[in-house]
């Protein structure tokens, strides 16, 4: 029988488990989220592995290692390849964008 876990001990299992992908700081291969779909990981729920990948590839940090063309890296820990161009042209946009709204957000507070 599967164990039931928390979702905080569920986001432990992915990051003890997966250490390049939560702590390099590098931008993860393309279908790393199917990968770990697929690898039924026990205790370990789709919606946690949804959840906790898009909070980590939606931080400012990933964005910006994706706009400087940083390498990706595999579930386990293997180069897989650059951003393309327009990846990378995506990612600027995104700074871009959080830039703007830090400004705007810092001129309200005055």
């Amino acid at each position: 029988m599967n164990e039931v876990l928390t979702k905080k001990e569920q986001r432990q299992v992915l990051a003890e488990n997966f250490p390049a992908l939560f702590s390099s700081g590098r931008p993860w291969a393309i279908g790393t989220r199917q990968a770990l779909f697929a690898m039924n990981i026990e205790g370990v729920s789709r919606a946690t592995i949804n959840k906790m990948g898009w909070f980590h590839t939606s931080r400012k940090g990933y964005i910006q290692a994706v706009a400087d063309g940083v390498e990706r890296i595999t579930i386990d820990g293997m180069d897989a390849g650059k951003p393309t161009a327009e990846q990378i042209a995506y990612a600027k946009g995104q700074i871009a964008g959080f830039n703007a709204a830090k400004r705007f957000y810092k001129g309200k507070q005055s």
